[in-house]
């Protein structure tokens, strides 16, 4: 193939150039690349170019590429030209890469002749019927992406966020249960949102739940003259104390004045306000020690 190649070259160019032409001259197509070189040596000395060809438009149907010098495994440097064929003919078309003449330093410049070749149409313009149907075929269907990973990613997620949302409901409910046990007022909060509420200024089990809680809040039991001594002992007390004596005035004259008429006491009011007082202040406790 080799000395096929070479025999072609001398066919075709000036004898003082050794070139290499594509290896064949027909089948070529728009975009098909071309490549020529032409043997840095002439009558046994080397051949220093005074510039490189440039990258241009060659006719109606061939631009050359960036030309350079290489150099091959036998250390033989070659000038490598490329032409990319550019458009499309009507029909079968001969055309030829374009004839060169190299400056040489010190030399004379080196002649390279037209090299013929022939460009093909992507299609022929007249094509059998059963032929011509099926030129034109339907949009291929894009690979539809596997949504497997993703939706499993979003089920895990899912759970994820529903498993965090069931540990808050059950650590809420489980601190609200745990205030309503330790917690004194917390307690009798509850027990007094289980009685009548239209009778609980008259129930004596309402004003006991209050009393048992400001004793186990104090760990003793209080008295209208202790009441000093609760509030020094629990100060977030301390702005209750007026409404605190008002109902150990209206719980001893409920239990011990017998005969007079007792004032309405709002006991439900005073329970849930102690609550949550209690409650904003067990929070405030455990985030100081945090």
């Amino acid at each position: 193939m080799l000395l096929g190649i070479l025999l072609l070259s001398a066919a075709g160019v000036d004898a003082d150039a050794i070139i290499e032409q594509p290896s064949r001259t027909f089948g070529y197509f728009i975009g098909d690349v071309l490549e020529q070189r032409i043997r840095m040596q002439s009558n046994g000395m080397e051949l220093e170019l005074a510039e490189l060809p440039t990258s241009e438009r060659v006719g109606a149907w061939l631009q050359r590429l960036s030309s350079q010098l290489v150099e091959d495994e036998r250390g033989l440097r070659w000038l490598e030209l490329k032409y990319q064929v550019i458009n499309a003919p009507a029909e079968l078309k001969a055309i030829s890469l374009p004839a060169l003449e190299l400056a040489v330093v010190g030399g004379a410049p080196v002649a390279i002749k037209p090299w013929p070749v022939s460009i093909s149409p992507l299609t022929s313009a007249a094509l059998p019927a059963d032929v011509a149907s099926t030129l034109m075929q339907p949009d291929r269907q894009p690979v539809l992406a596997d949504s497997y990973l993703a939706a499993r990613r979003l089920s895990l997620a899912g759970l994820a966020l529903a498993a965090t949302l069931a540990l808050w409901l059950g650590w809420w409910l489980w601190r609200r249960n745990a205030d309503a046990i330790r917690l004194p007022f917390a307690r009798a909060w509850h027990d007094l949102r289980k009685l009548d509420p239209s009778r609980l200024d008259e129930n004596p089990d309402a004003w006991f739940t209050l009393h048992h809680a400001f004793n186990d809040s104090a760990g003793r039991t209080v008295s209208r003259a202790t009441i000093d001594e609760l509030i020094e002992q629990q100060d977030w007390l301390g702005s209750f104390e007026s409404r605190i004596a008002e109902f150990y005035l209206a719980s001893a004259a409920r239990f011990f004045e017998h005969g007079a008429q007792p004032r309405p006491f709002a006991l439900i009011e005073l329970g849930r306000d102690l609550y949550l007082a209690e409650k904003q202040h067990s929070i405030g406790s455990r985030q100081a020690h945090r």
